[in-house]
């Protein structure tokens, strides 16, 4: 068992840790989406003392930067970099509160993990929570952060997952509908037949970025390899991918998902 700082180590410590002399990285959306696992949760966790010691003075760091800023204001010669130097420090003990405690974020997100409901997913839930949680904690109420954030988290995890679940299930409820399975013919088969084949170029490039088996589905289910035939059921497919119907499902919506999140960026790429 680690031996427990005393108050002159702790303050030495501390100081190390905002003026960058203890290791300690980011997190950030670079982060959210494919980052080592094991590199985020290699962080060393902290005792009692540690966290009320760094928490205190995030938020001196704060009050500091506060009347620095106020300083700058009235134009007092000097605040600009004692505010630049507060916002600097708090910055890295933040990042540093956020480190040690990413691994709760991990564990309370690998909970909701399935099919739908991605890692990478739940984890950008989980560590916004956490960065959030850190900025609103109040170290003098007397508990410990885990305590704070684990709820916070479970909180916001369970939100977001109810409403992907709900999303699914509406996908659900009119996946085999035949309105979905019938494509109405145009009244005129020469009118907009380049803005057609435009749309259809970028439809079938923005496939190219999804799994295989979810274009698969995706082509055969809706129609997009080109082929007139029958749409097949959903069962059909995963017999041919040797899955289940419902994993067939599944990887129709992952794939809906992923397509209408591309598109989001061609639409935003357009309007600049």
């Amino acid at each position: 068992m680690p031996r427990t700082k005393s108050k002159r180590e702790l303050e030495r410590w501390v100081r190390g840790v905002e003026n960058a002399q203890v290791a300690g990285n980011s997190v950030g959306p670079r982060v959210l989406g494919d980052a080592d696992l094991t590199s985020l949760c290699a962080h060393a966790l902290l005792d009692a003392s540690e966290e009320q010691a760094l928490f205190r003075r995030l938020e001196w760091q704060r009050r500091k930067a506060l009347r620095a800023r106020k300083r700058q204001l009235r134009g007092v010669a000097g605040s600009e970099q004692e505010l630049r130097q507060a916002r600097s420090r708090g910055m890295r003990i933040r990042n540093f509160l956020v480190m040690s405690n990413v691994r709760l974020a991990v564990s309370l997100s690998r909970r909701y993990v399935s099919p739908v409901m991605p890692l990478e997913a739940l984890l950008s839930v989980g560590l916004t929570t956490l960065i959030a949680a850190v900025d609103k904690f109040d170290v003098e109420r007397g508990f410990r952060f885990s305590t704070y954030a684990t709820r916070a988290i479970m909180r916001d995890l369970a939100r977001w997952a109810s409403r992907e679940r709900d999303c699914v299930s509406r996908y659900y409820a009119h996946g085999d509908d035949p309105a979905w399975q019938t494509t109405p013919a145009r009244e005129d088969p020469d009118s907009g037949s380049s803005d057609e084949s435009d749309l259809l170029t970028m439809v079938k490039s923005m496939m190219d970025e999804l799994d295989p088996r979810e274009q698969f589905v995706l082509r055969r289910r809706f129609g997009l390899d080109g082929e007139k035939c029958e749409t097949p059921t959903y069962g059909a497919l995963g017999r041919r991918l040797g899955v289940s119907k419902e994993r067939a499902r599944q990887l129709a919506v992952s794939g809906l998902r992923k397509l209408q999140l591309l598109w989001g960026r061609v639409e935003t790429s357009a309007a600049i």
